[in-house]
């Protein structure tokens, strides 16, 4: 008993600390964008400047009442304006340059992008990997301790902390996704968590660090749901084993629907549930005329308005 609790002890720290990296993540993801603010206003405003400077509709010649003038139709002409209109366009160019370098440089600005675009929207997860460095260690005896099972057949995740494991003690920076000689499916993650571990310029790598941080927190998350049990464990038991066996619940099936009121028989439960159904539908139908919060738009998708705060 005293095993059982201390794996059901350990099962509930990793939880805890796996949902105090997520919160560290979210908050520093909150952080940066604070700070990028900034950063952007300053971005908008050269690319302002850079439109102002390119801009089509500015390198066409005009007339004295603005409208466009057309190429002469000699071939002199014709040359001597296409070079006066080459000149235009070269000092249009090289006025928008000088709008960039007066932001610092061309490098400058594309690693400034590039930080923007790495959180630009709810993508915490490229974060989560940074905080798991002190407890990473720790965070591996712990699951090479515990012996985990799937509830259902869906072995993704337990396949993906195997994975992980197996490159414990790697050193570098990407490894493989090939697990057992096929690429590892990661379907059961989000797609930010999967943008965060993949990389467009290393096809078949994923990012070993951040791959780590995905298996901890899926296998976290996985336990809370019940999806994945632990051997020997209380609270994390596998809750399938804990369900009678259907030789002990048939006997007791008939006197459970005349305690309910329920059907005894397949056909006489689908055909009560939807009678019930069918009556809920009629009833909220005939009630939408004078339901003032409920709309319904010509798609026919509902909505609900939004309540007014009372005094």
């Amino acid at each position: 008993m005293a095993r059982r609790h201390a794996r059901d002890d350990l099962a509930e720290m990793f939880c805890r600390r796996v949902a105090a990296k997520l919160k560290n993540a979210k908050d520093e993801l909150e952080e940066i964008r604070k700070q990028q603010q900034a950063l952007v206003e300053r971005m908008i405003g050269t690319y302002r400047t850079v439109l102002e400077r390119i801009d089509p509709a500015d390198l066409v010649p005009r007339g004295a009442d603005g409208a466009p003038v057309p190429f002469p139709a000699g071939k002199k002409a014709r040359r001597k304006a296409a070079r006066a209109l080459a000149a235009q366009r070269a000092v249009a160019l090289a006025m928008a340059q000088k709008a960039v370098l007066a932001s610092g440089s061309f490098a400058e600005e594309s690693a400034d992008i590039e930080a923007v675009a790495a959180h630009h929207g709810n993508n915490h997860e490229v974060l989560v990997a940074r905080f798991y460095k002190r407890d990473r260690a720790p965070m591996f005896d712990l699951v090479g301790t515990l012996e985990f099972e799937a509830v259902s057949e869906d072995r993704r995740v337990l396949d993906a902390l195997a994975h992980a494991r197996a490159h414990q003690n790697a050193t570098r920076e990407y490894v493989s996704e090939l697990y057992e000689g096929e690429p590892l499916d990661l379907g059961f993650a989000s797609q930010n968590w999967q943008r965060a571990v993949r990389d467009r310029r290393r096809p078949g790598m994923l990012d070993r660090r951040r791959f780590e941080a995905l298996a901890f927190t899926s296998l976290a998350e996985h336990l809370r749901t019940g999806d994945v049990a632990i051997t020997g464990s209380d609270t994390f038991a596998n809750w399938l084993e804990q369900l009678p066996a259907w030789e002990e619940c048939g006997d007791k099936l008939a006197q459970l629907c005349e305690e309910t009121g329920l059907p005894g028989t397949a056909a006489g439960f689908t055909a009560a549930l939807r009678g019930r159904l069918e009556a809920t539908a009629a009833e909220v139908d005939s009630g939408y005329p004078d339901n003032a919060d409920l709309v319904i738009d010509e798609n026919g998708v509902p909505a609900l308005r939004k309540q007014r705060a009372r005094a």
